[in-house]
């Protein structure tokens, strides 16, 4: 969906509040942040995985809150644009196994 960042070009809160304002630990990002990307790649995983292999639900739901705080925490995303990465992520990954178990020989 990286698409999506140039279309809506929402800008990060690093440009809406300034430097001293939002956490900055690595990089000052200023492009466009609509959606979170790393959560949307991260919710992808993790609700593919909690489909495939329920045993580890949690670790998955760890991983996918501790992702989606993080890019929040760091001032890279607001938390609109995490909660829509997280929505696409999720979304992809339900169709993705919908297609994979209505179009493929190997049946899971």
């Amino acid at each position: 969906m990286f698409p999506l960042k140039y279309y809506f070009e929402r800008p990060r809160p690093l440009k809406v509040f300034g430097d001293r304002n939002v956490n900055i630990f690595f990089e000052k990002l200023y492009n466009n942040s609509f959606p979170s990307g790393h959560t949307q790649i991260v919710l992808s995983v993790c609700t593919f995985m909690f489909i495939m292999v329920r045993k580890y639900w949690y670790w998955y739901i760890i991983l996918a809150l501790g992702t989606s705080f993080e890019r929040i925490y760091a001032g890279h995303h607001f938390p609109f644009d995490v909660l829509v990465g997280a929505v696409i992520g999720m979304i992809s990954a339900y169709v993705t196994v919908a297609l994979f178990r209505k179009y493929s020989k190997i049946k899971i």
